[in-house]
């Protein structure tokens, strides 16, 4: 074959056209080590990709003006060249031929010489296997790890999806951080290969290291490890567990259990991955028992004899069988084998997380909330981030150390930050709430302390220190001013909390009828276990705290029905009910909604109700929708930052959500209807970033809809941020006293 070669196929002779990480995963598998079958697309599948599509010369043209170190030019480089491969064609002969390797997928190597229609007749009757697209660079640089730096996309079925997922990993090569890399370490003509893997959906995983990074100590093995896929650990999102195994002593001589709020997983529903919380009960679990640890530590060992050199192993355990997903150099050890750390004294320390790097770094703390402020770092700063992503690999060129909530020493960026040579301190879980800008402090890699340095005022950190950031911190329930409100699709949305809620602020209803027979006749307005259908049941249930619903598409067959269904509750006396509707572009849509609520004999203007923000069009309308008798406004958090930044539907919306023109569009909507006496609320799933939510109530938005799990911890978060806002304001006031 041209462009692919199965696991089975693949020779040493290959490496310069399929990479490290795809010889080295595909000789294991030869070995019969526990690796997943998979084939490999060489490097010249993109090189003839970008030639059919004719991109190359403005490939060249827009690296060649790029500058590295401005992170507008790097990120408008970036998104020119990503948008221009998404939009490529691939070309029918590659198409055509990983199509077809990949088809082979359900033929196990014994039926191999099976003709054309015994294969298509075997393929017919297990359907399309679901896979993992993962990206392998190749590079003139022995020691250079390129870790993360190119996508890797999980849960990928059928031929369209996979060839979906290919062109990302293409583009990939051209992202901000792949850019930043290359140029930065002199790295030229880097080319790139593609795995194609069964996917292997595991309860646990992680990364093994059989050296010590930190201390190059050969005859330690570092594994760290979470709950679900990997792709949380790779990408610095969750503090993992740490396990550290000593193979003299054949004993385990560390063990770090952390608590792992959130984890990825499957989407079974819509394909690829979704973040999901870790249960209270599992999240402080220990992800390995002792057995798994041993048995992870005897095929590591047996890899690291097999390569002859320490390996950087990625991990999967899936009912209960282990997988071995990934096998790479460690290129980071020194050749002083076991040098020892000395952690420095420090009386005065803030918060401690994990050395993921040796040495030590002084510097101004500059927290960074969003890839987007990188332009903001100062040089000589010390950056400090919610995670460890490697969107954040730009910035380390202006930062002297780097410190984050979560992540682990195994994670992409600690790897780069140890080739880069750079100070780091992960998985502190509180950094960026107890440190504040403009701090001066020194941090020490090998105690893991943050510590202000003497000459450094305490009294900015000193003053929240009794403001609860968790629930775990306080019993008692804040007063705020800011309504925080649920999100709910089901009953146990709400178990539990609902007497501490303001209310519902997203209700959505898809398929269920909002009012049925039997609950007509069941329904009184103090029952408190109604044996109507769930809707009706919480409005019950909440009355009189405020239940938004949010309808479907004005132009959905369903909605006029939907609409009366809603009447028939109001009509019963429901007077908490309130309905927003979606999709609203123009003013015209309103009309037509009070015409068909008119048709079945709803006065809209005797209830509450607004609409959903969804594009900036309704934001940048507000004066015409002010005149229709809306009483609220709700901004829908992922539709409007995707149609404001033009994403892709499976992008990650988190990363997003800092990104200036968000915050621009969102802060002008809150005060434009602010200034017309209309209520303003945000509403969304994954709404998680706290310092999101801490800019929302500083542009004086009047509610926020959250998921359970999000509830108190953002409740919390809400309660600080009101009350550095009423200590600025008296500060403020106090100062002006005194200049009088």
């Amino acid at each position: 074959m041209v462009y692919c070669a199965t696991f089975k196929d693949i020779t040493p002779q290959m490496a310069g056209e399929i990479g490290v990480k795809a010889l080295n995963i595909a000789e294991l598998f030869t070995q019969r080590y526990p690796v997943p079958k998979g084939f490999v697309i060489k490097s010249r599948a993109l090189s003839d990709f970008l030639l059919k599509n004719k991109f190359v010369e403005s490939i060249n043209t827009i690296l060649e003006n790029v500058d590295i170190n401005n992170h507008t030019s790097l990120t408008d480089a970036s998104r020119k060249i990503t948008d221009m491969i998404l939009a490529g064609s691939i070309p029918d002969s590659l198409a055509n031929e990983i199509s077809a390797t990949y088809k082979n997928f359900s033929v196990s190597d014994d039926m191999k010489g099976l003709n054309d229609t015994a294969k298509s007749m075997i393929n017919a009757g297990r359907g399309d296997p679901y896979v993992a697209v993962r990206s392998s660079a190749i590079i003139d640089k022995t020691n250079a790890c390129a870790s993360g730096l190119h996508a890797t996309i999980l849960n990928t079925v059928g031929t369209p999806a996979l060839m979906n997922s290919i062109l990302k990993c293409f583009a990939s090569f051209y992202s901000a951080p792949a850019i930043y890399y290359y140029k930065k370490n002199n790295i030229r003509s880097p080319e790139l290969a593609i795995i194609v893997q069964e996917m292997i959906t595991s309860e646990k995983s992680g990364v093994l290291f059989t050296a010590n990074p930190l201390t190059n100590n050969l005859s330690e093995f570092i594994i760290e490890g979470s709950f679900g896929l990997g792709e949380c650990i790779a990408t610095g999102e969750v503090a993992p567990d740490r396990y550290v195994l000593n193979l003299r002593e054949s004993a385990i001589t560390e063990a770090k259990v952390n608590r792992k709020a959130s984890t990825i997983i499957i989407d079974q529903l819509n394909g690829g991955t979704k973040k999901e919380r870790v249960a209270t009960a599992q999240s402080g679990a220990s992800t390995l028992s002792t057995g798994e640890i041993k048995v992870l530590a005897e095929i590591a060992d047996k890899i690291q004899a097999h390569f002859n050199h320490p390996q950087d192993i990625e991990w999967a355990i899936s009912k209960q069988r282990v997988y071995i997903l990934q096998s790479v150099p460690i290129t980071t050890l020194s050749t002083n084998q076991d040098t020892p750390q000395t952690p420095q004294q420090c009386e005065n320390a803030i918060c401690t997380g994990t050395g993921a790097n040796t040495g030590t770094a002084e510097g101004e703390i500059r927290i960074i909330n969003s890839p987007f402020e990188a332009s903001t770092i100062n040089q000589g700063s010390i950056l400090v981030a919610p995670s460890a992503s490697l969107d954040l690999l730009p910035a380390l060129n202006h930062a002297n150390g780097i410190i984050t909530n979560n992540g682990g020493m195994l994670c992409n960026l600690a790897k780069i930050s140890r080739e880069m040579n750079i100070p780091m301190i992960v998985g502190t879980n509180d950094a960026t709430t107890k440190l504040t800008n403009g701090t001066n402090v020194t941090m020490d890699c090998a105690s893991a302390n943050i510590c202000i340095k003497n000459n450094t005022p305490t009294e900015s950190i000193e003053e929240e220190k009794d403001i609860p950031v968790t629930e775990s911190d306080s019993d008692e329930e804040p007063i705020i001013a800011t309504k925080i409100k649920l999100n709910i699709t089901g009953e146990s949305d709400y178990e539990n909390i609902k007497d501490t809620t303001d209310g519902i602020g997203c209700m959505s209803l898809d398929a269920k009828p909002i009012y049925d027979t039997q609950a007509q006749q069941d329904m009184a307005s103090s029952a408190p276990n109604l044996s109507g259908n769930f809707a009706l049941k919480t409005i019950d249930a909440f009355y009189p705290k405020s239940v938004w619903i949010k309808t479907k598409d004005l132009h959905d067959p369903d909605f006029k029905n939907q609409l009366t269904e809603l009447k028939l509750v109001i009509d019963k006396g429901y007077n908490n009910l309130g309905i927003m509707f979606p999709a609203i572009h123009h003013q015209a849509y309103i009309s037509k909604i009070k015409k068909i609520s008119e048709e079945i004999g709803l006065n809209l203007s005797s209830i509450e109700f607004g609409i959903s923000i969804d594009t900036p069009a309704a934001c940048i309308l507000c004066e015409d929708f002010s005149g229709t008798g809306i009483k609220f406004i709700s901004i829908d958090y992922e539709k409007l930052i995707r149609n404001t930044l033009g994403l892709n539907p499976d992008t990650r919306i988190t990363n997003h959500d800092m990104h200036p023109a968000v915050l621009k569009i969102i802060e002008n909507c809150i005060r434009n209807y602010h200034k017309r006496k209309i209520h303003t609320s945000i509403h969304g799933k994954a709404i998680t970033n706290q310092h999101f939510v801490e800019k929302m109530i500083q542009f004086h938005i009047d509610s926020i809809s959250v998921n359970k799990e999000e509830f108190r911890m953002l409740k919390y978060v809400a309660a600080r941020t009101e009350k550095k806002m009423l200590l600025d304001i008296m500060i403020q006031r106090r100062h002006n006293t005194d200049n009088y």
